[in-house]
């Protein structure tokens, strides 16, 4: 595929152009925004659609559980892993260290949880490598349909069709300065192509709704050849077919959490204020006023009438409990969607009396952790063939290793103590199992040298309390012996004897 060729450049531009993947270009950017702290404009969206004419008088909810969902899953790199590249693996470890690896790769494991894939850019400036985790609404991927490898990659960044809504409140406008992600590429669209064997950019201007392509000379690289022979891109997917994963749900329904919330909150107002009603004749009119906590008002007795003003507050009193364990069992279904189970959480009897962050907290998600460490490991081992690539590391028969600590129990964990003491006691385990269980890092034999270093420790301890080896004392009139108050050694009497 000659990327450099018009007809070839034209075919990917206008693919990408097509509603089918605008739509899901607007997903992908929504379910980041959801994430990163934009999930607002989205609940407002939504909250004017139900209630066109009230919406403004809502109390908003904008908790985002795609945030805490994410936040709790995507720490496959809370603690750096230990690399061995033979030789290099100093050198690699300053090299990875200087570029951020371990944050971008955090990034990255964060983005493949929310996209169900991701895409790890490779780059080299000024002769040290730069590492980029795309996202979705950026990059698009051609794969080979029967080995699955990726063939092509495209780079576009989004403009404000895909980027805006109602209520953003981006200008549209590029700045040169760096500002709301909302107008980023607000002003051009440039797609720039890579496969093994060539590099381009293209650039794409719209005149009276006539869009023309044209191809951007690359200083320094005239022709548009890839001097790599390889991608410098790393692509992995959840999912085992050559096209996109399908969209996280959590983003939708980390809104309709927010919504319900909202009506929940919003209705806790209500019952406190309570609805204003007025009643008055035909012939009154009233001005237009606000209700509220300090609402006051003149209602005239008009003498003889039959009809006259009223004002009262009526109270719905609506079931608050219930409303709240309708929102908490769905925020419960959510986290057990996305393989989180709570302790103690069984069927409709969930318990929220400490909240929905001790749910996501107590909940298991080392499964799913440790899955995603094992493809991490061959995600490293392909940025090691970029970089070799690059020349930035040296080309040798030893394979990267990768080793991800593995999580550490707490010591306060009270029940957990208890149960390694309760099988040591029935003799279930050995002391060096013991050990491993409250550090897993530990091998044999780091835990028979911890176990002796103890030992020597207590009998330490236990020496400062002793007299000392008593095989020193004269045997003849040992038992007359005894310690003075000031430690000097006297003779008893006779009848201490």
């Amino acid at each position: 595929m000659d990327i450099r060729d018009f007809d070839v450049a034209k075919k990917l531009i206008d693919e990408i152009e097509t509603e089918q993947f605008q739509d899901r270009r607007r997903a992908e950017y929504k379910s980041y925004k959801v994430a990163e702290g934009g999930q607002r404009d989205y609940i407002l969206e939504r909250l004017q659609e139900l209630f066109p004419k009230s919406w403004s008088a809502m109390r908003v909810s904008d908790i985002s559980v795609s945030n805490k969902i994410l936040s709790k899953i995507s720490k496959a790199y809370k603690d750096s892993p230990i690399r061995d590249y033979g030789e290099q693996t100093d050198s690699l470890a300053e090299m990875l260290d200087d570029a951020d690896f371990d944050s971008t790769m955090s990034e990255f494991d964060r983005d493949f949880n929310r996209q169900r894939y991701g895409l790890l850019w490779v780059n080299k400036i000024d002769e040290k490598p730069m590492f980029h985790s795309i996202k979705g609404f950026v990059g698009f991927v051609k794969r080979n349909e029967q080995s699955g490898k990726i063939e092509a990659v495209v780079l576009n960044y989004p403009d404000t069709e895909i980027t805006h809504n109602a209520n953003s409140n981006a200008d549209g406008i590029e700045q040169n300065l760096s500002e709301n992600q909302d107008d980023s590429s607000a002003e051009v669209k440039k797609f720039a192509m890579w496969t093994k064997d060539f590099h381009a950019v293209w650039k794409m201007s719209r005149n009276n709704k006539t869009a023309s392509i044209s191809r951007e000379v690359i200083e320094g690289n005239e022709n548009g050849i890839n001097p790599l022979g390889i991608l410098p891109f790393v692509y992995r997917s959840k999912s085992s077919s050559t096209d996109l994963p399908f969209l996280n749900q959590l983003t939708q329904q980390s809104i309709t959490y927010n919504v319900l919330n909202s009506d929940l909150l919003t209705s806790s107002a209500l019952q406190g204020f309570g609805q204003l009603v007025i009643t008055m004749p035909e012939d009154m009119v009233l001005e237009t006023m606000h209700s509220g906590m300090t609402t006051a008002m003149t209602l005239p007795i008009i003498q003889g009438a039959d009809t006259q003003a009223d004002a009262k507050y009526i109270n719905p009193n609506p079931d608050l409990a219930g409303m709240k364990e309708t929102v908490n069992n769905y925020a419960a279904d959510i986290l057990s969607e996305h393989g989180i189970q709570a302790q103690g959480i069984s069927g409709g009897n969930q318990n929220f009396s400490s909240g929905l962050e001790r749910l996501i907290a107590n909940a298991d998600v080392s499964d799913q952790i440790t899955g995603n460490q094992r493809v991490y490991t061959k995600v490293e081992q392909e940025v090691i063939d970029i970089l070799e690539a690059y020349q930035l590391v040296r080309k040798q028969s030893e394979k990267l290793t990768v080793v991800f600590p593995k999580a550490k129990l707490m010591i306060s964990d009270n029940e957990t103590l208890a149960n390694i003491k309760m099988r040591l006691d029935m003799g279930l385990i050995t002391k060096v199992e013991a050990l491993q269980m409250i550090d897993p890092n530990l091998d044999d034999k780091k835990a028979e040298d911890k176990l002796a270093d103890i030992e020597k420790e207590n009998q330490s301890r236990l020496d400062k309390f002793t007299m000392g080896d008593s095989s020193n004392a004269d045997s003849i009139g040992q038992d007359k012996l005894r310690a003075g108050f000031n430690g000097e050694v006297k003779e008893s009497s006779p009848l201490q004897s």
